[in-house]
């Protein structure tokens, strides 16, 4: 069987503001787990089963993507490249609760 496009248990960092204090945890939480689907909706690339590259970048309260980047290489670049890839073209990913910047480091595997 293939793996899913991202994991279900993409890690993902603390908000780069302290802005995240004012939201509860639930909220956060929820807007987390729209974008992890979202790209997992939208990110689709294939390679050898067992490919991973973990892909960080940071949302912004448009929604945009800035500073996408592999954080950790599957060992392949082609691969790392159409990881990257899959996550740039998923943008928009749905808007920040109130106007934030959130950073996320999701696992990218192959199909």
């Amino acid at each position: 069987g293939s793996q899913s496009e991202t994991s279900q248990g993409a890690q993902t960092s603390a908000p780069q503001s302290d802005a995240a204090d004012q939201l509860g945890n639930s909220e956060e939480e929820d807007y987390r787990g729209e974008v992890l689907r979202h790209l997992r909706r939208a990110s689709r690339i294939s390679g050898n089963k067992g490919d991973s590259a973990m892909i960080a970048f940071t949302v912004l309260p448009s929604g945009e993507l800035e500073n996408a980047r592999v954080s950790r290489s599957s060992g392949k670049k082609r691969f790392d490249r159409a990881a990257l890839k899959s996550i740039e073209r998923a943008a928009p990913v749905p808007a920040p609760p109130n106007g934030q910047r959130f950073e996320f480091t999701v696992r990218v595997n192959s199909n």
